[in-house]
């Protein structure tokens, strides 16, 4: 069981797919990796996934949408930042296919492609959306397209492969553009626009959520066509108990270690590069807190735990990420070889 901050990434299935929505007692939740991904035609309505990306899953790691940006976690306890959840609405229906919005936690929508921003609080500009599930393309697949006599064939790859084929045979039953993807994943989907860029056409690109437009460590969430990123892998979603999240912020803050392990090469102070001494204590304050309410040696109200496991993530960034700067004056530097160098001439003169 995989443990996640509060602000997760959802999905949901009905008429809307709701992504970014915070449950309003604020509790961390958490999914079962090992029970593997839901199947998108198992999609429900109202039940609330995390989302994978499909590359990192291809790549044998776990990567999850963080807002906008992706975050890698290394740690078994992931956190989250968008959540999708969704409700049925109307007919919510289009082909047969269930359509959705996507919705953030702040309660934007992710807006139609072409809208000056990607977020919209208004509904009318959410972009609707279908959900697939993904068909293997193989991205080296080769088609040779007849030219004039004489002339030499073109030669094609990948997607354009497969189009160009269709195109030649006037067969598109199984083109299939809304699904395709270059990514073979057990239970992996897409999720692209209701319609194709320009519906009455059988070879058209079909508008799609990606990940990874770029570095896999600098990502965005991003709307278009691209084969190599349009897959992703949903969870089901579980709240944890107010002590269950507790113990997971606390595990991230250290990695399973001590707080006085974690934070030993901190050196206190007021000299350069030293740590302050108030925000030292007042992070050993929040963990002794915590460790007592983990412990069972202490109580208190959900609330209480709650804000005690908000608190410790960022009293411990805001002690390390802080230590005292360089002042204006004047600073002896010294070289440690130098000195080295000169006791040892030193020794061999006398």
């Amino acid at each position: 069981m995989r443990n996640v901050y509060k602000s997760l990434m959802v999905v949901s299935a009905g008429f809307l797919l709701g992504a970014g929505v915070v449950w309003a007692d604020g509790r961390y939740w958490t999914y079962d990796a090992s029970a593997g991904a839901t199947a998108p035609e198992n999609v429900q309505a109202g039940q609330p996934y995390f989302l994978q990306t499909g590359r990192s899953e291809a790549s044998g790691s776990a990567w999850f949408p963080l807002g906008r940006p992706l975050q890698k976690h290394l740690q078994p306890h992931f956190r989250f930042r968008l959540l999708l959840r969704g409700s049925a609405r109307r007919d919510g229906e289009k082909n047969g296919a269930k359509v959705y919005y996507i919705k953030r936690q702040n309660g934007d929508y992710l807006a139609q492609p072409g809208n000056a921003q990607i977020y919209t609080p208004s509904v009318e500009r959410a972009w609707k959306v279908v959900v697939h599930t993904a068909v293997n393309r193989d991205p080296e697949y080769a088609y040779s397209h007849p030219n004039a006599e004489g002339e030499a064939p073109t030669q094609y790859k990948g997607m354009d492969a497969y189009i160009n084929e269709a195109k030649d045979n006037n067969n598109f039953a199984d083109l299939d553009l809304a699904a395709a993807s270059y990514l073979n994943l057990n239970n992996g989907l897409t999720i692209t626009s209701v319609e194709a860029n320009q519906p009455d056409e059988p070879t058209s690109p079909f508008m799609a959520l990606l990940n990874y437009p770029g570095d896999n460590t600098a990502s965005y969430v991003s709307l278009g066509t691209d084969y190599s990123r349009n897959v992703w892998l949903v969870y089901p979603a579980t709240k944890q108990s107010a002590i269950e999240a507790l113990k997971s912020v606390m595990q991230e803050t250290t990695g399973g270690q001590t707080l006085d392990e974690k934070i030993k090469n901190y050196p206190l102070g007021n000299g350069v590069a030293q740590y302050s001494k108030e925000k030292h204590d007042k992070l050993v304050a929040l963990w002794d807190k915590a460790k007592a309410y983990a412990d069972g040696t202490a109580t208190g109200t959900d609330a209480e735990i709650e804000a005690v496991a908000e608190a410790i993530l960022p009293a411990y960034q805001d002690f390390v990420s802080t230590p005292n700067p360089l002042v204006p004056g004047y600073y002896i530097m010294t070289s440690w070889r130098a000195e080295t160098r000169l006791r040892l001439r030193r020794r061999c003169t006398l």
